[in-house]
């Protein structure tokens, strides 16, 4: 789901009625919740793409539609969701497809990974300290124990 789309979806999921096993955001204003951990869905199923220059719908966004009164959206590391490379721009390009070439972008090809549940093809994203792993890994709440 994109923009404000994924603000329809983070309410609904505070309410139970999605029934999936996977959330993907692309270009999130906010979900209307401060963690991924408020969606209903299993801990690594919520999934994000923010992609170079998109930034105009979720900074404006962020203080309408992010988490309570944080303003915390999808992109955020605290937020807990994957973060997933993207090799598109701005607010639009997240289903580019690359007629001459025959292949999808990025970006695209990330999403249907993870609609066919084959994670470990889904390119994440590296953290701005060049680490693959969720920010939260140390902390034992984050183990599920």
């Amino acid at each position: 789901m994109a923009s404000y789309g994924t603000t329809v979806i983070g309410a609904a999921a505070q309410e139970g009625r999605l029934g999936v096993d996977d959330i993907v955001f692309a270009g999130s204003p906010g979900a209307r919740v401060d963690n991924a951990a408020d969606l209903g869905v299993d801990k690594g199923h919520v999934w994000n793409e923010h992609a170079k220059g998109d930034n105009a719908v979720s900074e404006a966004g962020r203080h309408f539609h992010g988490g309570g009164v944080s303003g915390i959206d999808p992109s955020d590391p605290v937020f807990g969701a994957n973060q997933m490379a993207t090799d598109t721009e701005g607010h639009s390009g997240y289903w580019d497809y690359d007629d001459g070439n025959n292949k999808p972008s990025l970006s695209l090809e990330n999403q249907g990974w993870v609609i066919v549940g084959d994670y470990e093809n889904v390119k994440m994203k590296p953290r701005e300290d060049g680490s693959l792993l969720p920010v939260d890994w140390r902390e034992p709440s984050a183990w599920g124990l």
